[in-house]
């Protein structure tokens, strides 16, 4: 009985996750494409300085707009992290139609005042405890770039850093004799003044260090240690899964060595790795593989040495190997999902064109017309996204009529918002009710239709909104020439999709690991397929009938109970 409970309470999970995702939208794609499940990424809201009203100036007499409106450009890229191509499709009417290359020449100019702003509170500081004199600290908040900056702060940086084994060398040369003895014969060293056993010990903790049988058993530890992350100096809601998040560093998956890795560099996250067991039982190790097991006189180097050499090294050493791993695991995920879209058969289409529908809700459903010879833009329009069977009528008179002459041979429908919608207007228009139709994966397409190779294929005149249709009618003709043209992080195959699904938490990534599987994950939410179709409703009696029986607050303790399953 408990056993079915948690399966239950796992079924209630995914229902939940499966109605903020779509997941009825599988049902609408054809067999070969099958990655389509993923949503856009939850948006990182970051938080920056304000720019100088004398920047504000510059930008907007430099694009010829008024100053709210870089206002709005930095409301929308930097606070809202909105991407430049909805913004501009989507917030053209704020920024005053300002075109997708200037939306990027204001962000990075953006981001080039906050990076030098940063910089110089913290050459301040340290100019100001170094005693700078008021026309260096003038001069400092004069610079206008990087370069300027470190100019200023050029004559008050401290001297090169160096290692305390090389100090110590200095102060005591026979500091090396009497540590390679200690290390080969173990003889420890007699009558020495306090200073000079200090340098010794410092020389003994970096030879330890670089010793390989020293290396070796900290690579040994390692491999029993683990890794967690806890919440950072900046808390960032797309990370808040992984607050408390501990693996060990054998079962550390590709995907989270990059999730926390992107997490770490936006301080989101802080991320420790533990080596197995304590650092008594690690210095002991150490005494045993180098013969100084019984050598009081060496116990303190062989402390220092595990705790600042030997600890640190180790964990940079199986940080840097993980995210190797990891970003070979993605390139390799990514040629083998990608190789399946590319090889995707083409329809054969001679004669004729080619109608391909953006679906959408508040913009309307954007069309265009294609030649399915050489997939050049005949003409493109838009059309009302219809509500009830008045409008459904009347917008699929609209569209009968805008198709006007064109031979249309087939239909290539986006996958995205409302493709159901524009399934049903295309199904009851005259002219396209017995014409095949196609459901064409629209990942990339915005981004392509605000690129500049769009701008010079289909030119200035074209709205962005017709590139993007006409984009999915290219894919549908020719999946080698039209998928390519947009950019590789967008087609949405690769081993960073699974974040792209509202992160439900680390325990669902397993299931939600490659869209590419549904049966699978219709089975894992205890759905039911039927003629390939995958329907919920056992699921959901199921999950009404475990609510009736334990409640809410059963339903958390079994859950704490279970705890996170591992990813």
């Amino acid at each position: 009985m408990l056993l079915a409970a948690r399966c239950s309470v796992r079924a209630l999970k995914y229902c939940h996750l499966s109605r903020r995702t779509s997941v009825h939208k599988l049902s609408t794609l054809p067999a070969m494409i099958d990655l389509t499940q993923d949503s856009p990424p939850q948006k990182k809201r970051r938080t920056e300085s304000t720019p100088s009203g004398a920047l504000v100036h510059t930008l907007a007499r430099t694009h010829n707009v008024q100053e709210h409106t870089i206002g709005a450009v930095r409301r929308l890229l930097v606070d809202e992290q909105r991407t430049v191509p909805f913004v501009a499709r989507y917030r053209a009417q704020e920024t005053q139609q300002l075109p997708p290359d200037a939306l990027r020449a204001i962000l990075d100019a953006l981001h080039g005042a906050a990076a030098l702003e940063a910089k110089r509170q913290k050459v301040l500081e340290a100019m100001q405890s170094a005693n700078a004199s008021p026309e260096a600290l003038s001069a400092a908040r004069r610079a206008g770039t990087l370069r300027a900056l470190d100019d200023a702060y050029a004559p008050f940086k401290g001297p090169a850093k160096c290692s305390k084994a090389a100090k110590a060398r200095e102060d005591f040369p026979a500091s090396d004799r009497i540590v390679a003895s200690l290390l080969a014969r173990g003889e420890e060293p007699r009558h020495l003044h306090p200073k000079q056993k200090e340098c010794v010990l410092l020389v003994l903790a970096d030879a330890v260090a670089k010793d390989p049988r020293a290396r070796a058993a900290t690579q040994r530890r390692f491999v029993r240690g683990t890794l967690a992350a806890k919440k950072g100096k900046e808390p960032n809601a797309e990370y808040r899964f992984y607050e408390g998040w501990s693996r060990p560093l054998r079962r550390v998956a590709g995907h989270a060595w990059l999730a926390l890795e992107r997490a770490s560099k936006a301080k989101a996250l802080s991320i420790t790795i533990d080596p197995g067991g304590d650092d008594k039982e690690a210095v002991r190790d150490l005494a045993q593989c180098l013969g100084l097991r019984n050598s009081k006189f060496a116990a303190p180097a062989l402390k220092d040495a595990w705790t600042r050499l030997l600890k640190p090294r180790g964990r940079r050493e199986v940080k840097r190997d993980g995210l190797l791993r990891a970003k070979d695991e993605a390139i390799m995920c990514f040629a083998a999902n990608v190789k399946k879209l590319l090889e995707q058969a083409p329809p054969l289409i001679d004669d004729g064109s080619v109608l391909a529908v953006d679906p959408g809700f508040r913009h309307g459903h954007k069309c265009c017309v294609v030649s399915g010879r050489d997939g050049s833009l005949l003409t493109h329009f838009t059309v009302d996204a219809p509500g009830a069977e008045d409008d459904m009528r009347r917008a699929s008179t609209r569209l009968d009529s805008l198709v006007g002459d064109h031979t249309i041979t087939c239909v290539a429908i986006g996958d995205d918002t409302n493709t159901r919608g524009a399934q049903r207007l295309v199904a009851s228009t005259p002219k396209l009710s017995t014409v095949p139709r196609a459901v064409v994966r629209e990942c990339g397409a915005s981004v392509y239709s605000a690129s500049d190779n769009a701008a010079k294929e289909f030119g200035e005149a074209v709205p962005l909104s017709a590139r993007g249709a006409a984009s999915l009618a290219r894919r549908l003709l020719d999946p080698l020439g039209g998928l390519p043209a947009s950019v590789p992080c967008t087609c949405r195959v690769d081993v960073a999709a699974r974040r792209r699904v509202r992160q439900a938490g680390p325990e669902d990534a397993r299931r939600r690991l490659l869209p590419a599987r549904p049966r699978r994950e219709a089975a894992a939410a205890g759905a039911r397929w039927r003629g390939g179709r995958c329907r919920f409703r056992c699921r959901r009696r199921r999950e009404r009938r475990v609510l009736r029986t334990f409640g809410k607050g059963r339903r958390a303790q079994c859950d704490a109970r279970q705890g996170p399953r591992g990813i």
